[in-house]
Parts: C-alpha cells; structure tokens; sequence
C-alpha cells in the first residue's frame, strides 16, 4: 500500500493540470473564501458546472449520544453511565478538513493531535472549523464546567483520550488516504476518519450591488441562489460523483474501501446539511 501512495503522489502534477485546466475553462477559481470566512475548493467538474468542496455539519456531529459510550459518571446525566467505558484510549482518528489546520497545541488536545501535512515549507494556517470538528471528535473535557450543580466537561469530544490525525483536504488525498490505510504515520492502519465537507451549492448570504431607482445600493446578507434554474433543488447535494480529479469521487472510495482499507470507516458529512448556508 505504502508504495500505491508513492504512486499516488507522483500523480499530483497530472490532477493539479487537470484542475488548473477545469479552472480556465470554466473560469472558476481553484479557491475561493465566502462572506462567512469558510473556504470552498474546486475539486473537478460534472460537464460545464464547477464542483466545490466546503466544510458542513459542524452543528449536528455535537448531538450522537457519545456520552453514553464513556465511563460510569462522565458525564451529569444519568442515563450518560452505561458502563461501556470507552474513552479512544490507544486508538487513532483521522481528519480531512477544507478550512485549514487543526490548532494542534490547543489545550483540549494535549499532545494527541497533529496536522500530518503541515511542515515548514508546506505551512497550513490554523482554523475554527478544523479545530472545532476536531474537538468534537477528541477534545480531552480539559476545561471544568458546572450543569445543574455537577462538575461537566462540556467541551470533551467523542473519543476524548483518542490520538488524531489531520489533513488539508486537496490534490494530495488520494495519496494521504492510502498512507493513513498502511499506517505511515501511526505505526498501524488508520480505522476511523471523519470528512466533513461536501459539494456546495444551493442558496449563500452575500453583499451585493443593485440599481435601484436609478442609483446603486448595497444590500447585505442577500440569498443568492448558486444552483441550476433547470431545477427546483441543487443538484450537487447528495449527487454521487463517480470520479474527481482529487480521488474524492464515490467510485475511487468504493475501490479504495475494497481493495486497500476493508476495515476503515470513513464518516462524511450529511450533504444538505449547511448551517444556515448552503440549503436548498
């Protein structure tokens, strides 16, 4: 596997071409920033029509139940102490994120976390988004709060004594999900990674310039539509790409999950769940 990745690597010039190619035909840029400060990344294209990447469902991820997984009074709740006791201890998540950097040295995540793809000469700024998902998914409960006169660690995350792993989600997927699979960087192939971000489109808040009356006005938080006006909904969302450029497509997932990783699970974001931005 380790020398499919090696292989995978040498294919980044070909998909960055293709990409840049896609960019100029299309006139659509390889990244773009939107008014609410997330990202988006052009990951190929479904005929004349751009498919972008933004990170989504920061909100729901927050609502699965996982206290009940960890040990007896964890958390204030009764029914949270079903005496599974488990806390990720010994185990390794990854994470593919849009939005930059996991904050590694942030203190819900003492030593555990790590941006694989940052270096010195490959330098990923540090984001909210990756930051936030990454504590839902092992932030260690660091901070103490108090709920309904009980000591709570509100911030804790999922598997809050887990070891993460992060990446910037880009042309160099294919190869870091192969890597992660043979265990590269962790020592054993990587069995959990979580993906959230997804095909954006359909309705975003933005400033515009309108005439009216004969003289320009701006117009704050406006709906723009971004979908087809063939459809009554966007398309993009939940649609089954079979192949993109960067190796994210359903068909290129299915062949990895088959061939290399049986025993990974990778977790995706629910694809119209925008919050507040990108329903449609």
């Amino acid at each position: 596997m380790a020398r499919k990745a090696e292989s995978a690597r040498a294919d980044v010039p070909r998909i960055e071409a293709e990409l840049d190619a896609i960019s100029k035909r299309l006139n659509a840029p390889r990244e773009r920033i939107r008014e609410d400060g997330l990202k988006e990344v052009l990951g190929g294209a479904i005929g004349d029509q751009p498919v972008y990447y933004s990170s989504q469902n920061l909100i729901a991820a927050a609502s699965i139940s996982a206290d009940e997984l960890w040990p007896t009074n964890s958390a204030p709740w009764a029914h949270a102490s079903t005496g599974r006791n488990l806390t990720g201890t010994n185990v390794t998540l990854g994470l593919w994120e849009v939005d930059g950097a996991v904050l590694t040295n942030h203190v819900e995540f003492g030593t555990r976390a790590r941006q694989v793809d940052h270096s010195a000469t490959n330098q990923i700024p540090s984001h909210w988004h990756a930051t936030g998902v990454a504590g839902t998914m092992a932030a260690g409960g660091v901070v103490q709060f108090t709920l309904n006169n009980q000591p709570a660690r509100l911030l804790r995350g999922a598997a809050f004594e887990a070891r993460l792993n992060s990446y910037r989600l880009g042309q160099n997927f294919g190869a870091q999900r192969l890597e992660a699979a043979a265990g590269t960087v962790t020592g054993e192939p990587l069995r959990l990674s979580n993906h959230s971000y997804g095909a954006s489109g359909g309705w975003i808040q933005q400033t515009i310039q309108v005439l009216q009356g004969g003289q320009t006005n701006t117009i704050t938080n406006a709906w723009i539509w971004r979908g087809s006006l063939a459809f009554p909904e966007e398309w993009r969302f939940g649609y089954y790409f079979p192949n993109v450029s960067d190796g994210s497509g359903c068909t290129q997932i299915d062949d990895f999950l088959s061939t290399n990783a049986t025993r990974h699970l990778m977790v995706y974001a629910a694809p119209s769940s925008g919050f507040i931005m990108g329903k449609g």
